[in-house]
């Protein structure tokens, strides 16, 4: 199958992310992107073959969106950020719909302040946003793995439950 035929033209560079439940060096039958089948593959040679049709691929383990990751360190993980952004695709912040991959990734109680670098504690907040958040009395706590209760300086309580966006996004985005 010619690249133009995968769905867009061929000249236009895409994106393609391929969550793996293998390790790089064990082989799988798959189909080639020029439609021809090849019995075993390995990462790389998927690769190879998206690159050719013009493409940028990340492969990535598949990620267990309720697992909780945890490091010693205030600085997420690659996999942290990633999970992040998959369970909520935008700023946590009320009313914010901004792509959580431009986001900062912001410790909810403060690494300062006692709070640990693990998956509960962290969520995808706009850089304008992240800012309010640490240098007024904005405050907000998680109540689901996509739900979070904002504070407002004075007292308002605003919900925020991405649920039913984090849905639809991983909907349209496959």
């Amino acid at each position: 199958m010619a690249a133009g035929q995968l769905g867009g033209d061929a000249a236009v560079p895409r994106e393609v992310v391929i969550y793996a439940h293998h390790q790089p060096d064990e082989a799988h039958g798959i189909v080639s992107l020029e439609g021809g089948h090849v019995p075993y593959a390995t990462i790389d040679q998927l690769v190879e073959w998206c690159t050719q049709a013009g493409s940028r691929v990340s492969v990535r383990p598949v990620l267990d969106l309720s697992e909780e990751i945890t490091v010693d360190r205030y600085t997420p993980t690659q996999r942290q950020r990633e999970q992040a952004i998959l369970l909520t695709p935008t700023c946590v912040f009320p009313h914010c719909n901004k792509d959580a991959r431009g986001c900062d990734l912001d410790h909810i109680t403060a690494y300062s302040q006692g709070g640990k670098t693990t998956s509960w504690n962290l969520a995808p907040l706009c850089r304008f946003h992240h800012r309010v958040k640490t240098f007024s009395t904005w405050t907000y706590h998680r109540t689901s793995r996509t739900g979070f209760v904002w504070t407002s300086p004075k007292g308002r309580v605003h919900p925020v439950d991405l649920t039913d966006f984090t849905t639809e996004h991983r909907r349209r985005t496959r």
